[in-house]
């Protein structure tokens, strides 16, 4: 299908069925081409303390996920989160590697609980705890293959 064009005549009435329908069209086909098109998207979200918190608007599904909170002072703690779309894959309830702005790193479950189609989906662990501590501010970077 090729970018369709619609040269829109004086005093042409344009209803909202062909306007959609034109929309749809060239919409779908732009799509299309994007196909395999790898891009990186960022963003910051603000963690409200629940076990199912979605991020959305990155239009994919990631690939790859990095999650860290913002530090405002020098004696706050950062934490960094990430994983791909094989490690949630293989662990029901989520799992991630983190990092510690004071050393050491491990394997955590339960925090980055899926890579959804539009975004992603953080928990707490029902513990008001990172990377969806209620009020704290974290940043993200997903690396996205178009389908």
């Amino acid at each position: 299908m090729a970018i369709q064009t619609h040269n829109w005549a004086a005093g042409e009435v344009v209803s909202a069925a062909n306007m959609n329908t034109y929309l749809r069209d060239n919409i779908a086909d732009l799509n299309s081409r994007l196909a395999g098109v790898t891009y990186i998207v960022t963003g910051t979200y603000t963690g409200d303390g629940s076990t199912g918190q979605a991020v959305t608007g990155l239009g994919y599904t990631p690939k790859y996920l990095k999650i860290w909170n913002s530090v405002t002072t020098a004696s706050a703690v950062g934490l960094l989160y990430e994983t791909t779309d094989s490690m949630v894959d293989n662990n029901a309830s989520g799992i991630a590697h983190f990092h510690l702005n004071a050393g050491g790193h491990d394997m955590t479950s339960k925090t980055i609980v899926s890579l959804d189609s539009d975004g992603f989906t953080v928990s707490d662990a029902a513990s008001d705890d990172h990377p969806n501590k209620n009020g704290q501010e974290y940043e993200y970077m997903a690396i996205c293959v178009a389908s």
